[in-house]
């Protein structure tokens, strides 16, 4: 290992904070089916409060959420699907835990860009991410609307 590159000890505590909140929304979270182009699929979806599960369940302090969310979306660790509010539940797809390399490579790895580049990269990322979240949501409609249009066709006696 390079000089230059942390060891766990020398990570940062946002990488161990990262691997709590996954690892609890994990425990939490459910298998739901879904469709991807004609094929059905299982994604590992995580609904709930998050600020609760953040302050009552890790007992981590508010300002951490967007750092850790932050880092969590980085690596490709997690994806909102639904956005919650006071009296509804968010909505996180679960795709892989938080590893060292995954953060070194897409948190570390990402303050070390400077430069008018690294704004257009970092905004071609999060538009990545937002294409991303919507292709997922359209996937999970589109199931939705399947399963509703099979419902009125049973109704009606017409055979799927």
């Amino acid at each position: 290992m390079n000089s230059n590159e942390p060891d766990e000890e020398s990570l940062p505590v946002l990488f161990f904070h990262s691997k709590d909140v996954y690892e609890a929304m994990l425990r939490q979270s459910s298998k739901q089916p879904y469709h991807d182009g004609g094929e059905e699929r299982v994604a590992v979806v995580y609904e709930g409060f998050l600020t609760k599960l953040f302050t009552e369940d890790l007992r981590l302090s508010v300002p951490l959420y967007s750092s850790v969310l932050a880092a969590l979306k980085k690596m490709g660790c997690v994806a909102q699907l639904r956005r919650g509010g006071s009296t509804s539940p968010s909505q996180w797809q679960l795709f892989t835990e938080p590893t060292k390399d995954l953060f070194k490579a897409k948190v570390l790895g990402g303050k070390r860009r400077t430069g008018p580049a690294s704004q257009y990269t970092t905004r071609l990322d999060q538009m990545e991410d937002m294409v991303a979240q919507l292709s997922k949501t359209v996937n999970q409609h589109s199931a939705i609307l399947q399963r509703f249009i099979d419902e009125e066709r049973e109704t009606d006696g017409v055979p799927a």
